[in-house]
C-alpha cells in the first residue's frame, strides 16, 4: 500500500499544498524557512491520527499532540474572512491487487485501487476522519473510518526522524520501534491483559480524581470535576505509557497544561496529599511561588501532614514555609 499524494492546508506556516506527489523516493528541496520541515510534520501528524483513531477510536486528540494557538497559521488566526478555521489534511493511497482483497475482506467493501482519507483538526482537540466523497459508497466508508484507519496504519508503518537528534530523540526512535513490534501481538491473553491494566487504571485514577476536587474547591469555588487520565498512545504496548493529562472543569474544561502557575502549583500538591508518601524523598522548589497567602498556608498544612504520614525527607529548596 503505497501513499501516492499528500494535501496539506492551514498548518503553521502552510497556508495551502495540494497534491504533493509521494514516489519510493521523495526529496524536498528549498532555502532555509520555506516549510519543507513543516510539510514532514504535517504529514506525521496525518499518520498518527490516522494511527490513534485505528487503535482507540476516538474524536478527541491528546493533548500535546496539535495545539491550535500553536499549529494554526499565527497569520490567520485573526482573520475574518477566513470561516472555518481548521487545519486540514488528505492522504490519497494506491492499493495493490492482494491489498484491495484483503481490504474487501477486512471492512466488506470493494475497493478499485484507491483510497482517500481526509483529515479535519476543528479545535485543539477535536478531529474529523472521513472517506472524501466519490460515489454512493462514501458514507458507509466513513461510517467503518476505525476499521479503515487501522487497514491503512498495518500497511504504513510511518518512521519520523528528527532533524535534532539528542539522546532523548534516538530512545524516542527506539521505543517507537519496539512500540510498532509489540503492537503486532495478537494473543487474546496478552490482549486481554491489557484491558484489564487499562480498567484498573481508570478505576483508580478516578478515585484520585474525586479525593483532589475537594481540597481545590477551596481555591476553586467554581470548579465541577477534575479528571485525571493516562492518554493512549497509539499503540497496545503498555510499556511506555507516561503520558498523564489532568483536566480541570470549573464551567469549562481545560487542561491543567493551560492553566495558571498557581493553579497548577495547587494542584500538584493537591494529589501529592492524596497520594501514599511511603518511602519517598519529596523535593520541591519555592514551594509558595505564584500562591496567595490562604494557599500557602494550605500547601504547608500538606506538606507537614506528609511527613506525619510517613517520617522521611522534604526538601525545599529558597523558601520559608516551614518556618
Amino acid at each position: 500500500m503505497k501513499l501516492t499524494y499528500f494535501s496539506v492546508s492551514n498548518y503553521r506556516s502552510i497556508t495551502d499544498a495540494y497534491k504533493i506527489p509521494v514516489h519510493n523516493m521523495t526529496v524536498f528541496l528549498g532555502k532555509n524557512n520555506e516549510g519543507k520541515s513543516n510539510l514532514i510534520k504535517a504529514l506525521k501528524l496525518a499518520m498518527d491520527i490516522i494511527h490513534y483513531v485505528g487503535e482507540t477510536g476516538r474524536k478527541i486528540l491528546p493533548q500535546r499532540a496539535y495545539s491550535w494557538e500553536k499549529d494554526f497559521p499565527i497569520g490567520l488566526q485573526m482573520s475574518k474572512r477566513i470561516k472555518k478555521k481548521e487545519t486540514q489534511f488528505r492522504l490519497d493511497f494506491s492499493l495493490t491487487d492482494t491489498e484491495k482483497a484483503e481490504f474487501n475482506t477486512a471492512i466488506g467493501s470493494y475497493n478499485n485501487g484507491d483510497l482517500s482519507i481526509y483529515i479535519v483538526i476543528k479545535d485543539s482537540h477535536t478531529i474529523s476522519v472521513t472517506v472524501p466523497k466519490r460515489g454512493k459508497n462514501t458514507k458507509s466508508l466513513t461510517d467503518k473510518i476505525v476499521e479503515i484507519s487501522k487497514f491503512i496504519y498495518n500497511h504504513n508503518n510511518m518512521q519520523f526522524i528528527s532533524a535534532v537528534r539528542s539522546e532523548s530523540d534516538v530512545y524516542d526512535v527506539i521505543n517507537e520501534l519496539i512500540e510498532g513490534e509489540l503492537s503486532k501481538i495478537s494473543d487474546p491473553k496478552y490482549i486481554e491483559a491489557q484491558n484489564y491494566i487499562k480498567d484498573s487504571q481508570k478505576e483508580k485514577l478516578k478515585a484520585l480524581s474525586d479525593r483532589i476536587k475537594g481540597p481545590l474547591a477551596t481555591f476553586m469555588p467554581r470548579i465541577k470535576s477534575i479528571d485525571i487520565q493516562v492518554e493512549d498512545r497509539p499503540f497496545r504496548s503498555m510499556l511506555y505509557r507516561k503520558n498523564v493529562s489532568i483536566y480541570i472543569n470549573d464551567g469549562v474544561n481545560t487542561s491543567l497544561e493551560y492553566k495558571g502557575d498557581g493553579i497548577k502549583n495547587l494542584t500538584t500538591m493537591a494529589v501529592l496529599s492524596q497520594t501514599d508518601a511511603t518511602d519517598r524523598i519529596i523535593i520541591v522548589d519555592e514551594p509558595e511561588a505564584h500562591l496567595h497567602p490562604e494557599a500557602i498556608h494550605y500547601l504547608r498544612r500538606v506538606l507537614f501532614e506528609l511527613t506525619e504520614k510517613k517520617p522521611g525527607y522534604y526538601i525545599d529548596s529558597q523558601s520559608h514555609i516551614c518556618k
